[in-house]
């Protein structure tokens, strides 16, 4: 009989390497660092989508219209666009102290906005939601 072959072959099966136990637990923290690191940015996507923002184009027609949105306005106008969402609205008009914005309700984002005179003689088209805010 000749020399006993090992039953347990420490290089692994057919030349495949076997994974050691520093290995594994290299492997299992690189893994719960990409976990922590997607669970920090869904976090803060999840904030960035709370809010609402003006586009450049609104920003400029409020600027020019005398239109000011800060603090409690947007508040009230991110709340509104979380309704809208719900109910399944993509493009709307959101009607707020005698104004009117026009709100991209997927992306959050005011696109424009009009004053009490402009309302009046304007034709809003490819909206499928209106809000009425107090």
């Amino acid at each position: 009989m000749g020399p006993m072959q090992p039953i347990y072959n420490p290089t692994g099966i057919d030349g495949i390497p076997l994974v050691s136990k520093t290995d594994r637990k290299s492997a299992t923290s690189q893994s719960d660092r990409f976990s922590d690191l997607l669970k920090q940015e869904m976090i803060r996507a999840d904030k960035r989508s709370k809010g609402v923002s003006l586009s450049k184009h609104a920003e400029k027609r409020s600027e020019q219209r005398g239109i000011k949105l800060e603090g409690p306005e947007l508040e009230k106008i991110s709340s509104a666009v979380d309704k809208l969402e719900k109910k399944g609205a993509k493009e709307a008009l959101v009607l707020y102290k005698q104004i009117g914005l026009l709100v991209n309700v997927k992306n959050r984002k005011i696109i424009t906005c009009v004053d009490k005179e402009r309302l009046r003689e304007n034709v809003f088209t490819n909206i499928d939601g209106v809000m009425f805010l107090e």
